[in-house]
C-alpha cells in the first residue's frame, strides 16, 4: 500500500517537471520567434512631464457678506439636546439574544 503512494507522488513530480520544462521552452520559443519576425521599429519613448502643482485656495472670512437683494436675513437657530446613546449590552446579554440572520 505504501509502495503505491509513494509511486504515485514520484508520478506526481515528473509530471509537474515536465509540464514546467514544455511551459518554459514555449515561453522561450515565443520570445524568440518574437525577436526575430516582430516588429523591427525603434521603441517608443514617452516624456513625461511633472504634475501639475495644485493650487492653493485661500478663503477669507474676515468680512461679512452682504446679501445680494440689499436686505439684511435674519437666520435662527434652534438647538435640540442630543438623544442618549443606549447603553451598551453585556456579553450574557449578547449571548440571550436570538440571531438576527
Amino acid at each position: 500500500m505504501s509502495e503505491e503512494k509513494e509511486g504515485g507522488s514520484i508520478k506526481g513530480a515528473i509530471i509537474g517537471g515536465v509540464t514546467l520544462l514544455i511551459t518554459t521552452v514555449t515561453g522561450v520559443v515565443a520570445t524568440k520567434f518574437e525577436s526575430i519576425f516582430g516588429d523591427k521599429e525603434e521603441p517608443k519613448t514617452e516624456v513625461v512631464q511633472p504634475a501639475a502643482q495644485p493650487q492653493q485656495i485661500v478663503i477669507n472670512n474676515s468680512q461679512p457678506q452682504q446679501a445680494s437683494s440689499g436686505g439684511t436675513k435674519t437666520v435662527i437657530v434652534k438647538e435640540k439636546a442630543a438623544a442618549e446613546k443606549p447603553k451598551p449590552k453585556t456579553a450574557k446579554e449578547e449571548m440571550e439574544e436570538a440571531p438576527k440572520w
